[in-house]
């Protein structure tokens, strides 16, 4: 299962849906991440305004997911219960 959800991407928080896909039945590998990545531009037209680019909104969603891939594949992290609203435990 994959479930990802951006906000400030658009009006209001959106799932990527798309990407959640190109995620679900392929290893938690560097490539795989890297070519669902791609799908969030299917997922999102992000806008621009003051607080930042559409450039550097889509540019930070797909740093974001690449980062948790690094993040959750380096260290041993305890499994989550079921609907936790975290990524970690603190």
């Amino acid at each position: 299962r994959a479930r990802l959800a951006y906000g400030g991407m658009a009006a209001t928080p959106k799932r990527a849906a798309r990407t959640e896909h190109a995620l679900v039945g392929r290893g938690w590998t560097l490539e795989s991440v890297m070519e669902a990545a791609e799908a969030l531009q299917e997922d999102f037209t992000p806008l621009s305004d003051h607080r930042g680019s559409a450039w550097y909104r889509a540019t930070l969603a797909k740093n974001l997911l690449i980062g948790f891939f690094h993040e959750s594949n380096t260290a041993r992290l305890p499994r989550l219960s079921e609907g936790h609203s975290a990524t970690v435990i603190a």
